[in-house]
């Protein structure tokens, strides 16, 4: 399998709150131990985080490894191991998952709840529009007959019509509120 080239605008990013060699090597060196800094890799960004490698030989006398990791706000950590440096990259990508799967469930529950809602919508419409259709029959049948009876009870079902299509369309039916009428005060009997 043939690696893919690295694109352009990752590969020429812009690495924040970058410090120099200069600066990590004083990092690593002032930090009350006997390390001598040999040599400084970096910066390497992941997400918010830059992290540069440091090279030392410690006060035993060994080559070993310093990882710097530089915060966004200018603060850092010194790890004396990469070890220690995984541990803290680990927790950190748990922490990412963790709030991934939870933006994940809260999306799928608002889906739910959307679709959920679609479907008694939906359910409203075709039970308005089969009643709608039955009451149409119905006027259609009682203009048909030609009787006193049928017109009264066409008109009746016509005000039905008007007043269930006015509420399916424009939604809540709110009763009028009637005045109540004041209590008569005293000098009002004069």
């Amino acid at each position: 399998m043939a690696k893919k080239p690295i694109p352009a605008e990752l590969a020429n990013r812009e690495i924040k709150n970058n410090l120099t060699e200069a600066e990590v090597t004083q990092i690593i060196e002032g930090r009350g131990t006997d390390d001598k800094v040999q040599e400084v890799y970096g910066p390497t960004q992941t997400g918010d985080v830059v992290f540069w490698e440091a090279w030392v030989v410690d006060e035993d006398e060994r080559w070993a490894t310093r990882f710097v990791e530089v915060y966004e706000d200018g603060k850092y950590s010194v790890y004396e191991s990469f070890q220690a440096l995984c541990v803290r990259i680990n927790k950190t990508h748990h922490a990412a998952i963790s709030r991934r799967e939870e933006a994940e469930w809260e999306r799928a529950q608002k889906m739910a709840a959307q679709q959920h809602g679609n479907r008694t919508q939906d359910l409203k419409h075709i039970v308005g529009a089969t009643a709608f259709i039955i009451v149409v029959l119905v006027f259609a049948y009682a203009i048909l007959q030609r009787d006193t009876a049928s017109a009264y009870v066409a008109a009746v079902i016509f005000a039905c019509l008007i007043a269930s299509a006015c509420y399916f369309f424009y939604g809540k039916f709110i009763e009028p509120q009637i005045a109540r009428p004041l209590p008569e005060t005293p000098s009002d009997q004069t």
